[in-house]
């Protein structure tokens, strides 16, 4: 009985190790929506990567021009308040609380994706939402 009491108290003391603060660092660190609203048409690429970052995918297309795929997280932003509330729980249930709230930070915003087509000056000729392989879209 001793054994697998000791046993139990490694594998506690284990589990609070791996998961402590992830939930919160998630939390703190999540990346900022960027304004979709400032992607538009005859926009130059650098102002467009200023908003989306660089591109998933690109391919030159035959009149010189290209076709970049971005990927963006819609409706997940830092927050402090999340990061302090999953703080407080995990030192009230000696960690446990990670194994429950790791995975909702995980799964906190959406993944969507844009196709920016550009011409042979790289600037923004049309725009059109795509699918995110393996992900639903709103």
């Amino acid at each position: 009985m001793r054994i697998v009491s000791l046993i139990l108290v490694f594998i506690l003391a284990f589990s609070s190790v791996a998961f402590s603060g992830c939930s919160a660092y998630l939390a703190m660190t999540a990346k900022e929506e960027p304004d979709i609203s400032r992607v538009q048409v005859d926009l130059a690429r650098e102002q467009i990567e200023l908003q989306l970052g660089d591109p998933v995918q690109s391919s030159k297309l035959a009149d010189g021009g290209s076709a970049d795929i971005y990927h963006y997280v819609s409706g997940d932003q830092p927050n402090a308040g999340r990061a302090v509330h999953h703080g407080v729980l995990d030192v009230l249930t000696l960690f446990l609380w990670e194994l429950y709230a790791s995975p909702i930070e995980l799964a906190q915003g959406t993944k969507k994706g844009l196709e920016i087509r550009y011409d042979e000056n790289d600037v923004v000729m049309s725009i059109r939402r795509v699918a995110v392989v393996g992900e639903a879209q709103e």
